[in-house]
């Protein structure tokens, strides 16, 4: 299969940082990366398949905030312009508070780790709630819905709708559409920050 993207090179903006801050970029690069791989893949799935996708967003976009959280110690910071710093401001507003009232704390992280943790056995306290009002509407159904693709012969050609039934379950007590309008704007600001700061030391390391 062809690559989509054609490759060019720029000047290496790695070997100017010291090494933390070298993994910083790295760091940064890669959860944008996952992040648009992720958001992409929405549109090429039908809504009843794509929700993994939804939800690994999320995940990542979780990460991606204490990264943006660790700029702060960075010696770049220093090379940052205008843009740079506005959209960082940005992006802290929205994702940067880790108290247990913030949209990291209560949000982005109960759903990496129901996304991420499939044991719910010995969940407690308010996830635990989630996880048994989420089951409770799967167990009193009649039946389990599941999927086959057309191809007979293969091992992977089944899906668990039921399964993904119970984790939307859990995702819907989580989410508001307000909140998913603030999630999708932290995205693409999180996406154009990084865009930004690769930017601004290409510039600073061609002067």
């Amino acid at each position: 299969m062809e690559e989509r993207f054609q490759r060019k090179s720029i000047s290496n903006i790695l070997n100017q940082l010291s090494r933390d801050d070298a993994l910083r970029v790295v760091a940064l690069s890669l959860a944008a990366n996952d992040l648009n791989i992720n958001v992409e893949a929405l549109g090429k799935f039908p809504e009843s398949e794509n929700i993994f996708f939804f939800v690994t967003s999320l995940s990542i976009l979780r990460e991606l905030a204490k990264l943006v959280a660790g700029i702060n110690e960075a010696a770049f910071q220093g090379r940052m312009s205008k843009d740079t710093i506005s959209l960082l401001s940005k992006v802290k507003a929205s994702l940067a508070s880790f108290e247990a009232d913030s949209l990291v704390k209560e949000t982005l992280k109960p759903i990496r780790d129901v996304t991420f943790h499939y044991n719910h056995l010995n969940k407690k306290g308010e996830m635990g709630r989630l996880i048994d009002q989420a089951l409770s509407e799967v167990i009193e159904k009649d039946t389990l819905e599941l999927g086959f693709s057309d191809d007979v012969n293969s091992a992977m050609g089944q899906r668990y709708f039921f399964a993904e039934k119970f984790r939307s379950g859990i995702l819907n007590q989580l989410l508001s559409s307000e909140l998913v309008s603030i999630i999708s704007v932290a995205s693409v600001d999180s996406v154009s920050l990084v865009d930004s700061l690769l930017s601004d030391l290409k510039k600073n390391n061609e002067l």
